[in-house]
């Protein structure tokens, strides 16, 4: 019901908190980039279709550029990077992880309509294998940095309703995945073997 979009920064010494608030938007995932300072984040405004990739000054929360990109709806649902050139993102309403050079400002790869079930919000990671991991309400999947291929890592048991607004996936050292899973906590091996905690 909101007709605003706004970002929250907490300052972890103080605990101060700045909020930023942009008129007659939707934002949906955001990631930040280490190389900019900046935050990129999907964007749709009121009255408009696509989905526009936005760069937002960490520091003040001013817009440095925004870039009508995917002329399609939905929303980008989840980012992942490495730091570098490239920022991986998935595109649920098409099923879709692409590929998104910063340097060119343009979309250069993608893998469509991947056909997995409903992707989850805030979905991708790097796995332990360094490709990239994603969670959709049936299965866990890892894709190729270069987005030649992709593969089922672990099909699951699903406590969610096949809900896909569920947020969060992470890895630790150690090579194991998390993810949420209804009123379950998930462990996944780079082997493909399942945990469930209860």
């Amino acid at each position: 019901g909101c007709e605003d979009s706004g970002i929250c920064r907490i300052d972890p010494d103080t605990e101060e908190i700045t909020r930023w608030i942009y008129p007659d938007t939707t934002f949906d995932a955001l990631v930040y980039l280490p190389l900019s300072h900046q935050l990129l984040v999907s964007e749709v405004r009121k009255g408009e279709k696509a989905i526009r990739f936005t760069f937002v000054n960490s520091d003040t929360g001013a817009i440095v550029a925004d870039t009508p990109t995917i002329e399609d709806g939905g929303s980008v649902a989840s980012w992942v990077t490495d730091g570098g050139d490239l920022v991986y993102g998935m595109h649920p309403y098409r099923a879709t992880l692409f590929a998104y050079s910063l340097a060119e400002r343009r979309i250069v790869k993608r893998l469509h309509e991947m056909g997995l079930g409903d992707n989850c919000n805030q979905c991708l990671v790097f796995g332990p294998d360094g490709r990239i991991w994603g969670l959709t309400v049936r299965c866990v999947f890892a894709a190729e940095r270069d987005l030649s291929r992709f593969e089922v890592v672990a099909d699951y048991e699903d406590h969610a309703g096949l809900n896909a607004n569920r947020f969060g996936m992470c890895a630790d050292p150690e090579g194991r995945v998390y993810f949420p899973n209804g009123l379950h906590l998930m462990r996944i091996q780079s082997s493909g073997t399942i945990y469930k905690k209860n």
